[in-house]
């Protein structure tokens, strides 16, 4: 092609042949070579773009070939046979390497370096005017940072720890250090200093630096004080900073950093900002000064450029887009974009370049079409026809560029003026624009001076002399005399304080040591590398022998969030040349985003990292962690080939960073409040050893060792100190200790130390309560008795109104000022209890819920069929037994029960009037609704959905009829909190909501075969739209919301497959919803119990503004919904039973159990037989007659054991072997464990306590 790749011809000449390489000569761009790759001693010259070709035969094995550079000498060619190099030496230098340089053609000299580290590799990063910048490598993933005299032989220091290569990329030929000069603007450099410890095969950690005077001194860069959303960013110097990636090297494309000498001022670059360099949060930023001063960009692009003298900025997303391309541009200096369709298929951007020198309105996106086997794409933009009209006199003004920190407006020396754009000038300037400019020279001042070879600068800002040159030591070798100060290369001021600066002073050679900057001797790095040599013996010694005894690394841990389980994920290292790490994971959701996109899933998860070594083998990893943050999924994992080896995700898999511990985690679990994202605990299983951090996992602390399991405090007391309850195991005895550790302050003790020694994995925190259990001191069947510590109190046994063996207990929800607790007393059989405020007296709130066998309990797992409407405060559906069956195939009989006052009053679900197909539904008592709930370790076909974003909203699967049953199910919603309910189009098995409520998406669980969908309605479940997200077979496991706020609009699909492993597709739904929703979509709802008389919900009236059903609309992400809340009249809704207390068939409640020594005289005590619902807010009405004090009699009373219904197993023994065959491997992993809580953060292997 001969215009810039619009269309190209074919060769004739090259048919048959085969070319390897070919060289463009860069002053006269009409000339080649190509070289044969059948006959390295074939070329072929071409003068004329191709249209005329010689084959020329040479006398050498051409490796490669380079035209000179120099236009007056185009013609010149020079080539060069790799085949005869000889390579000698070793290619790690353990010994030091010494640089010589020869100057205007002189003899070779060996260059100067203020310090006697050992120098291990040489990187020539900049040689302008007539100096030399050079890193020198001392230690791995380290250099410091030197610049030269104008003869290139003494060297000055100006920063160290700058980020660099590892030592096998050096060996490797293609070093890099974090480096990058401003081109626009003279001695301006930025770094990306190392700060911290370095983990050997992680990144460090680095902050951004720059200097205005070549180094002279350096400065971190301020943060902007908003982010793109006009939010307040908080960050300020020096504890947050602005920091930009980048690098520069040999083989390096710089894609973090776009400067120009065509747009001086402009520098775009990728970064985020903090403590140090995250790429979690990194997006574009755009300076106008030079790099003084950045805004955060709207689009966070991690492709982009200038055209036209920067008046234009462009940006692209690098990666695919689905069935659309777009790019972004701005005319106003990046304060807004506009977005341009460059194609109407998916594309995977790669880059994109414009004409040299940036001054032209064209550009170019290179790509591939994800078609007839990837079809490579350059797409060619003239932006011209954007730009109105051609930029005036009074679109520019005058521009000063300065060293911001010297306190003048110079440079350098000099001050110069350019004409910019202004930024609400949308026009062009034009290729052939010649920017006025002025020049003139400054008074010196400090900023114009560095320290001198031999010296470096202190943090005051003086310099220190640090070696010397033996030969210029005279009077006997006793003193030396040299300038201090050097004025910077390339500086043009005038007059002020040289005098001062470059003043001789003299000093003594004989009390001078050269200081060596904490460097080793040659002889400390062999020793070092010999001691690394016999660790890593040792390290694979171990592991060999570990992967012979256990054949699992890690037992996974739940989420808390949203019922997201943990999962385990192949990490594939030999995919594609960019060397990715893993199978994948998701399409992330784009603006662009179609509802007719066939939303596919990118199948693996691109590598953030070099990984040293053969990536023949994929790299197995185990998920450990995941977490909702406020903008992001995190995913932690455990290498398993290394269990010191983690690799973090926050961009649902797409990129993971790598980092490697002192330890071997088996949990990371973050503190509980979402704004503490930087305080984490982990949990060594191996060791049995608690380790905190308080910075992001970048330093560990141990808290303890002999620990069993662990918790965050989630009490507010412990919201700034941190607190952490864990268990110790006893030396003497299978009993542990109760203790904690309060991160700020490291205080740590026993938290009740008159407590007796508890069952060890019991224990439970949560707001505050801290409970373990202990063997029943009452019960001879087994028993357990709970105990519970209330506001860091001393610990009390809970008091139950039951005379039962108490034998499993599980928290059922937490999200009152009380306790909700099954307790097991029958196999197969639970009671459902409520706690007043101190979580120490229950009282029975129902009885024979379903829940999990002996034998399941047995094996580790316990669960019970119950769950919670959290958008309904107090609501709960449960699932009662009504009939034991003798058949041990069979579950019992069940009819799901609703209670709207926290289990003060229960009643069964209204069935729909109507079915699905608009066909009406004769369901009368004892026909009623039933939903399938269960809350523990196994899940139902399909949870139960609610959430505190979606008031109202209940969806849920199940059916009508006079039981539950697993016949004839389909989906079920109710918009008033689970009173009235319809049941849905779709009969899918996988469901959620999005966007407070207005779009639910659903798909089938299980294996879809060839194709995938996912259905969506925007009309509360009345009709469902088909989308396809694949054409895969996979087995759909879960659907949710990318984020966890309820207001999101992209939703995750988790599903699996043989072939490709743990494969997520990430879905945006914006499209589908074809405007936002106005006040004319709202109307006003009331939630009420629905049995109350003064139409209340926990004594609270709420009025909610709802969207009506047939409004396909959005909420805006800034949505808050409007609530009313105000207090009610008491009404018996409002009490329940107190402790001792059990509520009778006529609503009384009748005295059941007492306190003896509550007795006067040993024949009446006194007490209060109901109490107001913890939580509940009613206020008058009944309230004094139903709290009123009562008299009973004490002989008279009996003690009601409640026997319930006694379910007796009478499973066979090949249903036993059969059971036990299914759940060996669990059994191998787990114990029996009687207490259980599902929303706990804290939680260890086993998965539950």
């Amino acid at each position: 092609s001969t215009n810039n790749g619009a269309n190209f011809t074919r060769s004739p000449y090259f048919n048959g042949k085969v070319i390897s390489s070919w060289v463009l000569n860069g002053a006269d761009r009409s000339k080649l070579i190509f070289r044969d790759a059948k006959n390295p001693r074939t070329i072929y010259s071409s003068p004329d773009a191709g249209k005329t070709i010689t084959q020329v035969l040479l006398p050498f094995t051409a490796s490669t070939f380079r035209y000179s550079r120099m236009s007056t000498v185009s013609g010149y060619i020079a080539g060069y046979d790799f085949s005869k190099k000889i390579r000698a030496g070793s290619p790690l230098n353990t010994t030091v390497d010494f640089l010589y340089v020869s100057y205007q053609r002189g003899p070779f000299k060996a260059a100067q370096f203020p310090v006697t580290i050992l120098n291990r590799g040489f990187l020539i990063l900049e040689t302008v005017d007539n100096e030399v910048i050079i890193a020198v490598n001392h230690h791995s993933n380290m250099t410091n940072l030197y610049i030269s005299d104008t003869n290139g032989l003494l060297f000055s220091q100006t920063i160290t720890r700058i980020y660099a290569a590892p030592d096998f990329v050096w060996i490797l030929g293609r070093a890099y250090v974090g480096f990058y000069r401003i081109a626009s603007l003279p001695g301006s450099y930025m770094v990306n200093q190392v700060v911290g410890k370095i983990t050997p095969g992680a990144r460090p950690s680095t902050v951004t630096k720059m200097s205005f005077n070549k180094g002279g001194s350096w400065r971190t860069i301020p943060a902007p004080l908003t982010d793109r959303f006009n939010k307040p960013t908080n960050c300020k110097l020096p504890a947050c900073s602005l920091h930009i990636n980048f690098l520069a090297g040999v083989g390096i494309v710089n894609r973090g950093v776009y400067t120009s000498n065509a747009a001086p001022g402009l520098v775009l670059g990728f970064g985020s900002y903090g403590k140090v360099y995250s790429i979690a949060s990194a997006t574009l930023y755009i300076s106008s000064d030079g790099g003084y001063s950045w805004t955060q960009s709207s689009p966070t692009n991690n492709i982009f450029t200038a055209l036209d003298h920067g008046s234009v900025i462009l940006t692209a997303g690098r990666g695919t887009q689905r069935n659309k391309t777009y790019i972004s541009y701005s005319c106003d200096g990046g304060k807004t974009f506009n977005s341009v369709k460059i194609a109407d298929q998916t594309m995977t951007v790669l880059t994109i370049t414009t004409e040299p020198g940036s001054t032209s309105l064209r550009a170019s996106v290179y790509g591939y079409f994800h078609i007839n086997n990837f079809e490579w794409v350059i797409a060619n933009l003239n932006f011209q026809a954007l730009l109105k009209r051609k930029c005036a006199a009074i679109d520019y003004y005058q521009w000063v560029p300065s060293d911001q920190y010297g306190g003048s407006q110079c440079l350098l020396g000099a001050r110069r003026t350019y004409q910019l754009k202004k930024a609400t000038s949308c026009c062009f300037n034009g290729q052939n624009y010649t920017r006025p400019a002025s020049y003139s020279t400054c008074t010196c001042t400090k900023e114009d001076f560095q320290c001198n070879y031999g010296f470096k600068a202190l943090s005051n800002g003086t310099c220190q002399v640090v070696k010397i040159n033996r030969s210029q030591c005279n009077n006997n070798g006793t003193t030396f005399t040299t300038a201090v100060y050097r004025k910077t290369p390339g500086s043009v001021c005038t007059g002020g304080p040289q005098n001062t600066y470059l003043t001789q002073k003299t000093y003594s050679c004989t009390t001078l040591a050269a200081i060596s900057n904490g460097g080793l001797s040659a002889g400390g790095y062999v020793a070092i590398f010999a001691s690394i040599g016999i660790v890593i013996l040792i390290v694979v010694g171990y592991l060999l022998f570990r992967q012979r005894i256990e054949t699992q690394l890690i037992d996974s841990t739940k989420s808390t969030s949203d019922s997201v389980r943990s999962f385990e994920i192949d990490i594939d290292g030999s995919f594609d040349n960019e060397q990715t790490i893993g199978r994948a994971i998701a399409n992330l959701p784009s603006e662009n985003s179609q509802p007719s996109d066939r939303l596919g899933f990118n199948r693996r998860v691109r590598k953030a990292y070099d990984i040293p070594g053969d990536l023949s083998n994929d790299i197995k990893a185990q998920c450990i962690g995941l977490r909702y943050h406020q903008q992001f999924l995190q995913l932690i994992m455990v290498d398993a080939t290394n269990s010191r080896r983690i690799y973090i995700s926050v961009d649902l898999g797409k990129t993971f960073t790598k980092k490697t511990l002192d330890f071997s985690p088996a949990t990371f679990v973050y503190c509980p409040y979402s704004q503490d994202d930087n305080y984490v605990a982990s949990y060594d299983r191996l060791t049995r050893k608690l380790y905190v951090s308080n910075n992001a996992i970048a330093a560990w602390k141990l808290v303890d060792d002999r620990v069993i399991s662990y918790h965050w405090s989630t009490s507010d007391l412990d919201h700034q100190s941190h607190r952490i309850f864990y268990e110790t195991l006893n030396s003497k005895n299978a009993t542990v200790t109760i203790r904690y550790y309060v991160v700020e302050t490291r205080e740590k003790g026993v938290l009740d130390p008159k407590m007796p020694p508890s069952l060890p994995l019991h224990l439970i925190v949560f707001k505050e309560y801290v409970m373990t259990l202990t063997t029943s001191k009452i019960s001879n069947d087994n028993g357990y008795d709970l105990y519970v510590s209330y506001n860091r109190g001393s610990f009390e046994m809970a008091q139950f109104p039951l005379n039962l063996a108490n034998r499993r207990f599980h928290i059922a929800t937490t999200k009152s000022d009380d306790v909700v607790i099954s307790v097991n007393h029958h196999s197969n059989l639970t009671n459902l209890y409520v706690s007043d405020e101190t979580g120490k007296y229950y009282t029975l709130a129902i009885s024979d819920i379903y829940a999990a066998s002996d034998l399941v309990a047995s094996l580790g797992y316990s669960f019970f069929a119950f769950d919670d409407i959290v958008s309904m405060p107090g609501t709960f559906i449960a699932s009662k037994v009504t009939e034991i069956s003798d058949d041990p195939f069979l579950q019992p009989k069940m009819v799901s029960m609703i209670s709207f006052n926290k289990g003060g009053s229960w009643h069964r679900l209204k069935p729909p009037s109507h079915d699905r197909y608009g066909k009406p539904i004769n369901c009368q008592y004892p026909c009623s609704l039933h939903i399938d709930v269960l809350t523990g370790d196994f899940t139902p076909e399909a949870d139960l959905y609610s959430h505190t974003s979606a008031p109202g909203l209940v969806i849920g699967l199940g059916n009508y009829g006079t039981e539950l049953s697993a016949v004839n199910r389909a989906i079920y919603i109710s918009n008033d909190g689970g009173y009235t309910w319809t049941q849905a189009s779709a009969s899918y098995r996988i469901y959620t909501a999005l966007n407070h409520g207005s779009v639910i998406v659903a798909s089938g669980k299980g294996i879809q075969r060839s194709a995938v969908y996912v259905s969506y309605s925007c009309d509360n479940g009345q009709t469902f739209t088909d989308i396809q997200v694949s054409n895969l077979t996979l087995n759909t496991l879960h659907l949710s919301p990318s984020q966890p706020d309820g207001n999101s609009l992209s939703a995750m699909l988790f599903s699996h497959d043989i072939v490709s492993g743990w494969v997520f597709a990430s879905m945006y739904l914006r499209p589908i919803l074809s405007r936002e929703c106005n006040a004319n979509d709202y109307y006003t709802w009331n939630p009420s119990d629905p049995y109350d008389t003064e139409k209340c919900l926990s004594g609270t009236k709420y009025s909610y503004q709802m969207r009506k059903n047939n409004s396909c609309c959005f909420n805006p992400r800034q949505y808050v919904r409007p609530t009313v809340i105000s207090s009610c009249l008491c009404t018996a809704e409002d009490f329940q039973c107190n402790y001792g207390f059990e509520i009778q068939k006529d609503g009384k409640c009748a005295a059941v159990k007492i306190q003896r020594d509550s007795c006067v005289n040993g024949s009446t005590f006194s007490a209060v037989p109901y109490r107001k619902i913890p939580g509940n807010n009613c206020k008058g009405g009944i309230a004094e007659k139903f709290l009123k004090r009562r008299t009973y009699g004490c002989k008279s009373l009996a003690e009601v054991s409640n026997q319930g219904l006694l379910y007796g197993l009478a499973i066979g023994i090949p249903i036993v072997v059969l059971i036990v065959a299914i759940l060996v491997y669990f059994k191998m992993r787990r114990c029996r464990n009687p207490i259980y809580y599902d929303s706990d953060p804290g939680l260890i292997a086993p998965t539950k306590l």
